[in-house]
């Protein structure tokens, strides 16, 4: 579903969690039912990477799609995850040891 670029990302979420409903809802979606957005981290999947080294670029949830790629590679359309707080380890941000060659966004540090 196409993303209004000038729209706060956590208000697009909040769109797409209130039309499935808590009843349409897959289980991996009503987790995310009643969190407040403090609890919320939004990531948006670094690419080019390979398999083996995937990493996340921080988003800020309250800023609109167009500010939040504002200077990322994107190869075709940005791959989002929403993840409650308690997970965020699971999204490294940061990638260590890895040269960073001209044109791969992999090597960048990411954390802003």
């Amino acid at each position: 579903e196409r993303v209004d670029d000038a729209t706060a990302l956590f208000d697009e979420i909040d769109k797409v969690v209130k039309e499935r409903g808590k009843s349409n809802a897959s289980p991996l979606l009503k987790q995310y039912f009643g969190v407040e957005r403090k609890d919320l981290n939004l990531f948006m999947k670094i690419e080019p990477c390979s398999s083996s080294q995937v990493r996340f670029h921080r988003i800020d949830g309250s800023v609109a799609l167009r500010e939040a790629i504002s200077g990322c590679n994107l190869i075709e359309y940005p791959t989002f995850e929403v993840a409650l707080k308690s997970a965020a380890k699971r999204f490294p941000t940061l990638i260590q040891d890895v040269p960073n060659v001209e044109g791969d966004s992999c090597g960048m540090d990411v954390d802003r």
